[in-house]
């Protein structure tokens, strides 16, 4: 798995910007962004849930009412 992951770190950025990073996660912020990322990545995938939700909801509305305007009953 291990090779894999480098693999896929390699693919996508340069050696480099690999060392700039190991930089940064060594540093406060960097330690404190590992800390919290789970979390944060929780409360930003329900956001893109919540706004996906209501998106559709209003698709949905606005679709029903293009219909029944064209004489279909829903």
């Amino acid at each position: 798995m291990r090779e894999q992951a480098a693999a896929v770190y390699a693919a996508n950025f340069t050696l480099d910007e690999l060392f700039q990073m190991d930089a940064f996660f060594r540093q406060p912020a960097g330690q404190k962004l590992i800390e919290k990322w789970s979390a944060m990545s929780l409360q930003t995938a329900q956001i893109g849930q919540d706004v996906g939700r209501k998106a559709s909801e209003d698709l949905r509305q606005r679709l029903t009412e293009a219909l029944r305007q064209k004489g279909h009953r829903l």
